[in-house]
């Protein structure tokens, strides 16, 4: 059994064309825009497929559904309740896999209940890891209160009055809950 190929249409002048739906397929653009990226990935749901996809490479809906659930529900996809890996899959079968195809982010073969990293993929896979590369805010504020703490122990702020030891304390505990939050952040990431 060979190929399935798109059906041909005798033009006026005999030769042949391709049909309707073989032209709307080849006028499709090859890669989405930028900004059309950006608006697919702004939807944490498509973000969790595409990333359970970077891992398994291919996964039936039923699967995508129940580790989607999993992830939003921060627990193991055996914990997850019926109830909300039903919704998940009816939001994923009406929605967020055709829009996910269109863009070619994925393929998604309806008929099969299948769906696999698509031909654009790359792009969208590489801005999510952007994201997850970027320093986090609390770096930022861990720096800060570092240099708060450092300036009040050495006297140089307004507040000078207060001892350097409570500077110090103040300034350690705040760097020390800004830091596991950063480890909490990573973990969570980790698990997407």
């Amino acid at each position: 059994m060979g190929t399935k190929s798109a059906p041909k249409v005798e033009s006026d002048g005999g030769q042949p064309r391709p049909s309707a739906d073989a032209a709307a397929a080849d006028a499709r653009p090859e890669a989405p825009s930028r900004a059309e990226l950006f608006e697919v990935l702004q939807n944490d749901r498509r973000r969790a497929v595409l990333e359970c996809l970077r891992v398994d490479g291919a996964a039936s809906v039923t699967d995508l559904a129940e580790r989607v659930a999993a992830e939003e529900g921060d627990t193991d996809p055996e914990g997850v309740p019926d109830q909300c890996r039903k919704s998940v899959y009816v939001s994923l079968y009406q929605n967020h896999l055709n829009r996910l195809d269109e863009t070619r982010l994925v393929a998604y073969d309806c008929d099969d209940g299948t769906v696999a990293l698509g031909a654009c993929a790359d792009e969208a896979l590489a801005l999510l890891s952007e994201d997850d590369a970027s320093p986090s805010r609390y770096l930022y504020a861990a720096l800060a209160v570092a240099a708060v703490g450092l300036v009040g122990t050495l006297g140089l702020w307004p507040a000078a009055p207060l001892r350097a030891w409570v500077w110090a304390v103040a300034a350690l505990s705040a760097l020390a809950a800004l830091v596991s939050a950063e480890l909490y952040r990573q973990r969570a990431a980790r698990r997407r």
